[in-house]
C-alpha cells in the first residue's frame, strides 16, 4: 500500500541531490558561479530541485494511485468520483475501509444476480463469500431436507465465512452486555441496499 511521500527519508534527499546536480550542469562555465557544497548558490539550487523532486516521486508512485485498493494521495479524488462515502459509511473509516468501500463501488456492475453479490462481498474482503437459497421440500428430497414456507422463496443468505468481525464479552462488560456480538454494519448496509426489493436478505457470520 502506498504512503505519503516522505521527504526526510534518505531516498527524497538522494532524489533531491540529483535534481540539484542537474540544475547545476545549466549553469554556464565560470569562477563566478560557485555551486560547491555550502555555497549559497548550492542551497538556491537545492531548494529549487525540491519540489522537482517530489513530483518525481509522485509520478514514479502514480500506477498504485489508478487502482483504490491502492490509492493513498487520490484517495479523496477516488471517492469524489464515485460519490463517497455514501450512506452506508459508518463513523470514521481507516484507508483500508475507505479503499475496500471505493474498489467494491467501482467494480459493482450492477444487476440483480450471485454472481454480482458475491463479488461485492469479495470486493469488502470477504473472500470466502457464498449464497444460501432457500427452496420448497419436495416428494424428492430426503428426510433430512429442511421444511420451508412458501414464502421463504424470497429469503435468502449471504454466508460471509473467515473474516467475520466480532467481539467477545469481557471482565469489564457490565451485565447486559451480549456474551458475543458479531456482524459487520457497513457490508449489511450495502446488501440491503443493493438486494432486489422484493426479496429479504440475511446473514450468515460462521
Amino acid at each position: 500500500m502506498m504512503t505519503a511521500i516522505d521527504q526526510n527519508s534518505d531516498e527524497f534527499a538522494k532524489l533531491v541531490e540529483r535534481y540539484t546536480q542537474q540544475l547545476s550542469a545549466l549553469l554556464p562555465p565560470g569562477d563566478a558561479l560557485n555551486t560547491d557544497d555550502g555555497g549559497e548558490l548550492r542551497e538556491v539550487l537545492r531548494r529549487m530541485a525540491d519540489p522537482l523532486a517530489l513530483v518525481d516521486a509522485l509520478l514514479t508512485d502514480m500506477p498504485t494511485e489508478t487502482d483504490p485498493r491502492t490509492a493513498s494521495q487520490l484517495m479523496a479524488e477516488w471517492e469524489d468520483a464515485l460519490q463517497l462515502p455514501d450512506s452506508c459509511s459508518i463513523g470514521g473509516q481507516t484507508l483500508a475501509e475507505r479503499q475496500a468501500a471505493a474498489f467494491a463501488k467501482y467494480t459493482d456492475s450492477g444487476g440483480a444476480r450471485i454472481p454480482r453479490y458475491i463479488a461485492l462481498a469479495n470486493a469488502l474482503g470477504y473472500d470466502a463469500a457464498s449464497t444460501v437459497r432457500y427452496t420448497m421440500t419436495t416428494c424428492e428430497d430426503d428426510g433430512e431436507t429442511p421444511l420451508y414456507e412458501q414464502v421463504d422463496r424470497f429469503r435468502w443468505s449471504l454466508q460471509v465465512g473467515d473474516g467475520t468481525t466480532g467481539r467477545d464479552s469481557t471482565v469489564i462488560d457490565d451485565c447486559e452486555t451480549p456474551l458475543q456480538t458479531w456482524g459487520d454494519a457497513v457490508l449489511e448496509c450495502i446488501f440491503y441496499r443493493e438486494a432486489p426489493a422484493m426479496s429479504e436478505v440475511n446473514f450468515i457470520y460462521a
